[in-house]
């Protein structure tokens, strides 16, 4: 698995524009790079330029690593409590039963 620079700041989104890193002087990296719930907060290394992923690690919003340091806690808000729920094919069954109630009164 590859390496990517994931964004573990509180924001919903974050970007750097191209402008931005033009005055970082990383002229590689010429497009805007954002973060948000669309990448999963995570950018492949091999999408960046080298002289952006120096920057970058060096920040202490931003880390390089294979998988989200913070997955267990992105619910798409910039974090808190990631809340996970399986339902089985009994309690779908029991809403199939209760959605059908709804929609066909008798």
């Amino acid at each position: 698995m590859a390496a990517s620079i994931w964004y573990t700041g509180s924001a919903d989104v974050r970007t750097i524009t191209a402008a931005d890193w033009d005055e970082l002087d990383i002229a590689g990296q010429d497009t805007t790079t954002t973060w948000d719930a669309t990448n999963g907060w995570g950018i492949l290394e091999s999408e960046l330029d080298a002289a952006a992923v120096t920057w970058l690690t060096g920040q202490s919003e931003f880390t390089s690593a294979e998988t989200d340091p913070l997955l267990a806690s992105r619910p798409g808000n910039g974090g808190g409590e990631l809340v996970v729920q399986y339902a089985t094919k009994a309690d779908i069954a029991a809403i199939d039963t209760r959605l059908d109630a709804l929609e066909n009164p008798a």
